[in-house]
């Protein structure tokens, strides 16, 4: 088997993913799985296609996500609705928000199969060590052990553990990320899985399973030509609007203030203008 895998680091949560994949690369290493990683600034989305195009089995990301996208360094898009046709017929193990909930369904509509989150995912910095078995079983107990039909119900079974490890040593906030993290897991293999969109929903009551998962989602479509508009046509890295969304995320205040006070400045000025001209100043 060879695997990638992707653990960027560039802010406070990175930092701790980042640590949490090291014991996957040691397994990894431990197995005789030949493993390629991507870390730090090598975790950019030219590099990734490019080793997925050399040919892997099993690609593993740790970094952050969201529904349509797993972010490599920087927050830049490393994998998204746009170019998870590259992971057709692979495994897929993830920690990262949210990738589950369309990324994922995606992935698996292409014959491939995905481990990965629904939701947001959270931890607390007083119990790392349970949070990193946690999101690290569910790789031991498929890649390792090779438990594929047990692996998604013995991971649950971990996070319940843990939630009531946490509890009984009165890590509540830990307790109450742990039992969300282990509800919001899926994992994507021979089952379909639920779909949001309700298109596809209507073609599968129509179509039936196999016929109505056959096409390919408009949000991916639409995804892909949004991609290649920025991307081959006006030859940025990333659409304008994953820059903005990076530094609103980043200057949250900033651009608070920007919001409020354009309006704001705009009306005084237009008050000012139709005041003066109708001679009330």
């Amino acid at each position: 088997m060879k695997a990638l895998l992707v653990r960027p680091r560039f802010d406070d949560p990175t930092q701790y993913t980042f640590g949490f994949a090291a014991e996957i690369l040691q397994w990894c290493r431990e197995a005789g799985i030949n493993l390629v990683e991507l870390a730090e600034d090598k975790a950019t989305r030219a590099k990734v296609e490019e080793e997925i195009r050399r040919g892997i089995d099993l690609y593993i990301h740790y970094n952050h996500g969201s529904e349509n996208t797993l972010y490599g360094q920087g927050g830049i898009s490393a994998v998204d609705l746009s170019n998870c046709h590259l992971l057709t017929g692979k495994e897929i193990y993830t920690l990262a928000c949210l990738s589950a909930k369309s990324l994922g369904v995606e992935v698996w509509r292409q014959g491939g199969k995905y481990w990965g989150y629904v939701d947001v995912v959270s931890f607390t910095t007083d119990a790392l060590d349970r949070f990193k078995e946690s999101f690290n079983c569910g790789f031991r107990y498929l890649f390792i052990e090779g438990d594929r039909q047990n692996a998604l119900s013995r991971a649950k079974d971990t996070f319940n553990r843990l939630t009531f490890e946490l509890v009984g040593t009165g890590k509540m906030i830990a307790a109450i990320c742990m039992r969300e993290n282990g509800q919001n897991l899926r994992y994507y293999d021979t089952n379909a899985p639920d779909s949001g969109c309700q298109l596809r929903r209507m073609l599968i009551k129509v179509l039936g399973q196999k016929r109505g998962w056959a096409s390919p989602s408009p949000k991916a479509l639409i995804y892909r030509v949004y991609y290649w508009f920025w991307h081959d046509v006006m030859k940025r890295p990333e659409p304008y609007t994953d820059t903005w969304r990076r530094s609103i995320k980043k200057h949250p205040k900033l651009w608070l203030s920007i919001i409020i006070g354009v309006p704001v400045g705009i009306s005084i000025l237009l008050s000012v203008l139709l005041g003066h001209l109708g001679g009330f100043w």
